[in-house]
């Protein structure tokens, strides 16, 4: 791996980020969507109308080609490693997707999982954590999986001890590539990279311009009569980073987007807007509030950006789009 710029230089006893890939966000061209994706290929799931997907959820595109896809609500599983935070284990399946082996991970609630080196990253917190919260689902810490047993658990949460945050947020974005991995608080910049021993290595990413950070909110705010329109006008204050992505190896896809205030109650309903795109190695920023197709959402990376069109309706579509050169 080329280590990135963006290095924290523990080494030296400095506290500090250098400020290398904070370049002038002036110079960082912001060019039409066309301009830096080409459709590759628009896949479509063939799907039973009387059984069929009530809404795309996780989405992996498969090392030996293909894709594994998810539905988000109703209990059915297209996935290699399968997880559940109310049971304290992982079910491996076989390539035919049929079961194969059970791994208990004991006093953990896993929320996800991917695949990392020779073990697993998993995404969860210990379950006398997780009864202390009263059931709310919380990602506060990322754990690795080797050989059956936890070796492990170096991050946490910067957004914890904010009032609402993490309920606005909608949970961390995290994606692998070669020993690095990166994980994106959807409210917070910059991106955190850590090692295969669990240390932080740098970070990577910083917010354009255009970018509205959400306010801190004092506790009690959303009680009493007027909780309703105070809802909706923090969720039309803020932006997020809704997702992170590896793309063609080199690159860094992070995915903007923002609450729909037409859906002011819990589960929020978020809207992807435009990608950002970074030299994963240099930590350059090399686009800008790239404008993504009107109502689509972005679902993940691999060799492409895999781009869903009208995602509250079937029939599925999935854009596959190759990043263009930058030189």
């Amino acid at each position: 791996m080329r280590r990135t710029a963006c290095t924290r230089a523990s080494l030296f006893a400095i506290a500090t980020v250098l400020a290398a890939c904070e370049a002038d966000p002036r110079t960082v061209p912001s060019p039409p969507f066309d301009e830096v994706f080409a459709l590759a290929g628009t896949i479509e799931l063939a799907e039973s109308s009387t059984d069929s997907i009530a809404e795309i959820g996780m989405f992996r595109e498969r090392r030996t080609g293909g894709f594994l896809v998810s539905d988000r609500l109703l209990p059915r599983l297209r996935r290699v490693v399968v997880t559940n935070w109310r049971n304290p284990w992982l079910s491996y399946l076989t390539p035919t997707l049929t079961p194969d082996t059970i791994v208990p991970v004991p006093g953990l609630a896993i929320f996800g999982a991917d695949a990392f080196a020779e073990g697993v990253i998993l995404y969860g917190v210990r379950s006398d954590v997780l009864a202390t919260m009263g059931g709310r689902e919380e990602r506060g810490h990322l754990h690795r999986l080797v050989a059956d047993s936890i070796a492990w658990s170096a991050w946490t949460s910067r957004t914890d001890e904010k009032p609402y945050w993490n309920g606005l947020g909608g949970g961390r974005s995290v994606t692998i590539a070669g020993d690095s991995i990166f994980v994106m608080e959807p409210l917070l910049y910059p991106a955190t990279i850590l090692n295969g021993a669990g240390d932080s290595v740098g970070t990577i990413g910083y917010p354009s311009p255009s970018f509205r950070q959400i306010p801190e909110i004092p506790s009690g705010y959303f009680a009493g009569e007027q909780s309703g329109s105070r809802v909706r006008a923090v969720l039309r204050s803020y932006d997020m980073v809704r997702r992170i992505n590896v793309v063609a190896d080199d690159y860094l896809v992070f995915t903007l987007g923002r609450p729909d205030p037409a859906k002011p109650s819990f589960p929020f309903r978020r809207m992807d807007t435009a990608v950002e795109v970074y030299d994963r190695h240099s930590g350059e920023k090399l686009y800008r509030d790239v404008g993504l197709p009107e109502g689509s959402r972005v679902l993940g990376g691999g060799r492409f950006l895999y781009v869903l069109f009208d995602p509250e309706f079937p029939p599925w579509r999935i854009a596959k789009y190759r990043l263009l050169p930058t030189d």
